[in-house]
């Protein structure tokens, strides 16, 4: 893993003018980054095995082998690394066949500022994962498992001539998992879209059946769990508490008469409070059933647990998985700092990661839930009224 400092990036493109632009630009924008570049797919992977790069920038359209094509095989090969594809609206088709080793999309043209920020967003938070190990997988997870009893709902929905739409994105609110992908789908260069989507039935809407179908049923981008999987129950408990935070953090930002954006953004960050703890429950079942049991025998909260089984804690876990999907860093950073957003960050009401942390602290704890105590003097501070959240404390 390297620094922050020797971030080491690997352009592929056939055109070599387009490449001697991209060397100039980062020269002059970030000379402290160690930037390759290759004119082919051969010769990237010929580069990267003696020179391994933490993220992959590629055109998609390359004689040969494709940049999507070319994606699939650093994924396989090398899965810590960071996958970006820089592609044309005339370019779904192969993409959809390869979406599962794309971490982020951005769209022609585009610029060496575009290109800087996406990769700085995605590599944010990785020198806080303290194993090679967990970085590499979280890197790999083409999505989170789909619960069974929600995928064969959403199956027999998009199968189903006379569903509609709306029918469909109800289901897919069902399991946050399936959302996360879908958000991160629609609002990626994929879809092309000239502003960002922040409710999942405007998303679902954006994708359409076909496209939806495409995904569940033919190439299969959901992985559905077995029925007697165990980690059923582990994710509907875990997306049962991050439905009821997501709601009280929307109830809380509506009484504060914040904008609708600043509430579908705290319904947003609260539905992914808990997304770090699925990755964890999802990747890793028995060493969590680990954490849970140290955290049970030792009287300790199932964070703390959780940094001494994985090296990270689910927050942590989580921000990272969403900084490489493409989320934005105001819904990362609510999910980072849920416990005490005050600690790091300089937050007014306006900001999600408000409301996420008092909705918080009102979850009733369970194995896979921990409790928080909300911090009164830095949401007074803030501006928040703790009146609405003893209302909502009397209500739960």
């Amino acid at each position: 893993m390297s620094t922050d400092s020797s971030i080491r990036i690997l352009f592929v493109d056939d055109n070599k003018l387009i490449l001697d632009g991209l060397r100039r630009q980062f020269r002059r924008a970030r000379p402290e980054w160690d930037t390759r570049f290759a004119e082919s797919g051969r010769e990237a992977l010929a580069i990267l095995e003696q020179y391994p790069a933490d993220v992959v920038v590629s055109d998609m359209k390359m004689p040969v082998m494709s940049g999507a094509e070319l994606l699939k095989s650093v994924k396989d090969k090398w899965p810590s690394m960071h996958r970006v594809i820089l592609s044309g609206q005339t370019d779904q088709s192969c993409l959809l066949e390869h979406i599962g080793a794309i971490h982020r999309y951005l769209q022609k043209p585009c610029d060496a500022g575009q290109i800087i920020s996406s990769i700085e967003q995605s590599l944010r938070l990785r020198n806080n994962l303290l194993s090679a190990q967990l970085e590499s997988t979280i890197a790999c997870i083409e999505s989170l498992p789909v619960m069974n009893s929600v995928y064969s709902d959403l199956v027999d929905a998009i199968n189903n001539e006379v569903s509609n739409i709306d029918s469909v994105a109800s289901i897919v609110a069902k399991d946050p998992g399936l959302s996360v992908k879908v958000m991160q789908l629609v609002n990626s260069a994929f879809f092309c879209l000239p502003s960002r989507i922040s409710t999942i039935t405007d998303a679902v809407h954006r994708i359409g059946l076909r496209n939806l179908k495409t995904m569940a049923v033919t190439i299969r981008l959901f992985d559905s769990l077995d029925t007697g999987d165990l980690r059923n129950n582990s994710l509907s408990s875990i997306w049962s508490a991050c439905a009821e935070i997501g709601a009280r953090a929307e109830a809380l930002a509506k009484a504060h008469k914040q904008s609708s954006d600043v509430c579908t953004q705290a319904n947003m960050a609260g539905l992914l409070t808990l997304i770090g703890r699925a990755v964890l429950s999802s990747i890793e079942p028995d060493r969590m059933l680990l954490a849970i049991s140290k955290a049970e025998t030792e009287s300790i909260p199932l964070y703390q647990a959780e940094l001494d089984v994985f090296g990270a804690s689910h927050n942590t876990v989580g921000a990272y998985a969403l900084g490489i999907w493409a989320f934005d860093d105001i819904l990362s950073d609510a999910v980072l700092w849920q416990a005490d957003p005050f600690i790091r960050m300089n937050v007014d009401i306006g900001h999600p990661a408000i409301y996420v942390h008092a909705a918080r602290s009102l979850q009733t704890p369970s194995k896979l839930v921990e409790p928080i105590r909300f911090n009164e003097s830095g949401l007074v501070s803030a501006g928040f009224d703790m009146r609405f959240l003893r209302d909502l404390e009397k209500a739960a």
